[in-house]
């Protein structure tokens, strides 16, 4: 009988001490580099978890190259957002978005033209390309809106910290979200403490289900779709009030042009803006499905999927962002 007691302690001890060695390892992988550093994607899903975030920006610094800090909006353009438009009649087209119109080859295309503006920054989520169209709305009534963003960028709401801190919109009722985190800290956050074994097989675990498609998830469904709303709600009531043309753009990756890969959002946001333009006929309301018009773009020529790619940042080439900037000017021409 002691014999048996005396294997089960050993048993017990040797398992526990298999546990402490091996959490202890990976608390400083993920915390200090030592030349071995785990990455995030296998503790923590980036379409739900705070906490892949906050250890993803601790490991590298966000290239804010031509940008300034804003207490809202985190960064902004340099010199943009700063002083009132005078001229109330004028025609300009307003871009916002993040890291698709933010883009060098994008900006290199659009007109070089005084009214065209582009407030767009990389890495903002769709509560960011909200609070930067409602800090510049009145400045231009009788405008074009340019809004673009990426299918994802629609999760990025949920965060209050992604390369960078931010704002962050909190439920106040059922009709109204109020901002917070903000001032935004212009810092890095701490490493919030887990115990990343049991987080790394639950994690494991849930990457098996979403067969490693990560972005598959539909964690946090219904507060994003919310949110969207909400936000969405508002910039056409608001437009409408400016008589503002309104100009929806969504930017895809590669993979999600494969049938294999299912992506909720796509469907949920051209239902939303379907209904909106049944609904909003008195409204100048325009919604760019950029994935179709590739599509239809390479009906016409022979060419591959991956030309219409940046293989280096998986952004569109220049042929791609040539199509959607045609289109643009092409609206903003049929008005």
């Amino acid at each position: 009988m002691s014999s048996l007691k005396s294997k089960t302690f050993k048993l017990i001890y040797a398992l526990v001490t298999a546990f402490v060695i091996t959490e202890a390892i990976l608390q400083v992988s993920v915390r200090y580099d030592i030349g071995i550093r785990l990455n995030p994607i296998f503790l923590y899903n980036p379409y739900c978890d705070q906490e892949y975030w906050e250890i993803n920006s601790a490991r590298s610094n966000f290239d804010d190259t031509g940008l300034e800090y804003h207490p809202l909006l985190s960064y902004k353009a340099a010199g943009e957002q700063e002083s009132p438009v005078t001229n109330k009649s004028q025609n300009s087209v307003l871009i916002f978005g993040s890291s698709f119109t933010g883009h060098k080859t994008f900006q290199n295309i659009i007109p070089s033209n005084k009214n065209w503006k582009n407030f767009s920054v990389p890495s903002y989520g769709l509560d960011q390309i909200y609070t930067s169209y409602e800090i510049s709305k009145t400045q231009f009534p009788n405008s074009t809106i340019v809004i673009g963003f990426l299918l994802e960028d629609l999760d990025r709401s949920i965060f209050s910290f992604r390369e960078y801190q931010k704002i962050q919109y909190n439920r106040k009722n059922n009709l109204e979200f109020s901002p917070q985190n903000v001032p935004v800290k212009n810092k890095k956050p701490n490493i919030s403490f887990d115990i990343y074994l049991i987080q790394l097989i639950k994690n494991l675990h849930s990457l098996y289900s979403l067969k490693f498609k990560t972005k598959s998830s539909t964690c946090h469904i219904k507060q994003k779709k919310i949110l969207f709303e909400y936000f969405f709600n508002s910039i056409l009531k608001s437009s409408q009030a400016l008589n503002q043309s309104l100009i929806i753009i969504t930017f895809n990756f590669e993979e999600d042009f494969y049938q294999a890969n299912d992506n909720w959002r796509k469907s949920f946001i051209q239902n939303y803006f379907s209904k909106k333009t049944e609904t909003n006929v008195d409204q100048k309301l325009y919604y760019v499905d950029t994935q179709m018009l590739i599509k239809e773009h390479m009906k016409n020529g022979n060419t591959t999927l991956s030309s219409y790619f940046n293989p280096v940042d998986r952004h569109y080439s220049e042929k791609a962002f040539k199509l959607v900037v045609d289109k643009i000017i092409a609206l903003t021409q049929y008005q």
